[in-house]
Order: structure tokens, then sequence, then C-alpha cells
């Protein structure tokens, strides 16, 4: 049973609804996630602020942000955001063959995003540490993570 109702643009608190109709917009639809977080207009509108701060200020394109964040589903076993960055991904470039290779942890043949990849996995399961080989490999294939030494340990 939901603890919070999913909205819609209609029926959404009114400072929520702008943000609501801008996610329905670039989705094509409003996402039950999207629809749920318009209950508390704050975390929508903090989640669209943050979403807006990562596509300016981010080195990577789009393929390459959805296929971190399809890593980053596939590592916490999350089915709903794991099937909204397929779509994403898809969207953004990714191939079918490539989704499926990113949520099973398998290679996808660009040595670059796949070391970048091990690393996402690394952070995302070791809860911010990477293994020094992983992020040398990254940084050799072309990472740009030189300065980000305090995210690597070699020990648990």
């Amino acid at each position: 049973m939901p603890r919070f109702p999913v909205h819609t643009v209609d029926d959404a608190p009114e400072t929520a609804q702008v943000d609501l109709a801008a996610m329905e917009q670039k989705m094509g639809k409003v996402l039950n996630i999207h629809g749920g977080m318009a209950h508390a207009p704050v975390v929508l509108a903090s989640y669209r602020a943050m979403g807006r701060a990562i596509t300016e200020h981010s080195t990577y394109d789009e393929r390459t942000r959805e296929a971190v964040a399809l890593a980053v589903a596939g590592v916490d076993r999350c089915r709903y955001c794991q099937s909204a960055h397929t779509v994403a991904g898809k969207r953004a470039g990714l191939s079918v063959e490539e989704t499926v290779a990113i949520r099973t942890g398998s290679a996808t043949g660009d040595t670059r995003l796949d070391n970048l990849l091990v690393v996402a996995r690394e952070i995302t399961g070791e809860i911010g540490y990477v293994q020094d080989s992983s992020w040398r490999a990254a940084v050799d294939a072309g990472g740009r993570w030189r300065s980000w030494r305090s995210c690597t340990r070699t020990s648990r």
C-alpha cells in the first residue's frame, strides 16, 4: 500500500505542478517516481535542479551519463531504475546489446566506457571506494578523475 499518493499534474500540490509538467514533457508521461516526489514539492524541485546541474556541468555526454546510471541500477538491483535508464539509455544512443551488457556488468566493447563503469560499480557496491587497479585502468583509458584519490583504497 502506498504511503503517499502518486500525483498527476492536475492534482499535484500547486507548487509542484510546473516541475511535474516539465518532467511529463521530458519523459512523455508522468513517471510514478516523479508523481510521488510531487507530494513534497521541495523533493521534486531538488531532483530537477540536481538533474539540471548534472546536465550543465558534466563533462560526459548523455549516453555516458545514462550508462553510469544503468550500471548503478544494476549494482543496486533496482528493476524500476534499470527499466527507466534502459529506455533513457536507448534514447541517448545506447544499443539494446549495450544496455544488457551494462546491466549485467559485462563489457560493452568500448574500453573507456567499460573502465568508467567498473569504477561506478565499485563506488556503488563498496559505498564510495574503488580499487587502485580499477582507478588506474579508468584513468589510463582516458578518465578525468585523477584528483579523486580519496575515493580509492586497497583494503576494506
